[in-house]
């Protein structure tokens, strides 16, 4: 077989193909043979980019937050508008970005999962990162939470996460939901938060 002179088109083709899997069937009901089906490429081509179905949705996870952040960043930089202005169409903005609403109809069994909450928690805060021009490691950004979480205090400032349970008709949730619940007198700051998820 002649060597790939495009390896990025291969990649965005695996990304492509594997994001709609994702979206059509959920994370845990795709195959690594069902991406190598879709894509038409051999095992060998996708295992030269991607060593695992895992890494390949870290990736489609990035891409989806790269292109949120490019979003976000264009509001950052625009000239005009004071400070509150901007705060206030990046937030408006931030609600109608697909992130979370893609990332979440892809994965929705992993909600509770510890290891899927770290890896949307190490995306949120490196598209924070990005937006003020830093672009920590994962092993920096954990480095750094982990050490800020040393300083919250010893009961999390009256930060507590838990597992919502669904079933509550007046929240119309039909699925759990990690939560995070303080109380008014609580001291909700990042070493706190960051504590509370250890």
């Amino acid at each position: 077989m002649a060597r790939n002179k495009h390896p990025e088109q291969t990649v965005q083709r695996i990304l492509d193909t594997a994001s709609q899997l994702f979206f059509q069937q959920g994370y845990g009901k795709t195959t690594l043979q069902d991406i190598i089906d879709a894509t038409r490429l051999s095992k060998g081509a996708i295992y030269h980019h991607f060593a695992s179905k895992e890494a390949i949705l870290i990736a489609v996870v990035d891409r989806i937050g790269d292109f949120n952040s490019a979003v976000l960043a264009e509001i950052r930089d625009k000239k005009g508008p004071t400070g509150a202005e901007k705060l206030r169409e990046l937030f408006r903005t931030s609600m109608k970005l697909s992130f979370q609403g893609k990332i979440l109809h892809m994965l929705p069994f992993l909600i509770e999962n510890p290891k899927f909450m770290a890896l949307q928690m190490q995306s949120i805060l490196g598209e924070a990162a990005r937006l003020f021009g830093a672009n920590p490691s994962t092993s920096e950004l954990y480095r750094k939470l982990y050490e800020k979480s040393l300083e919250g205090g010893a009961d999390c400032g009256g930060v507590l996460v838990c597992n919502y349970l669904a079933g509550e008709g007046v929240t119309h949730m039909d699925a759990g939901r990690p939560m995070v619940v303080r109380r008014p007198d609580s001291v909700f700051n990042l070493a706190n938060f960051f504590r509370a998820q250890l």
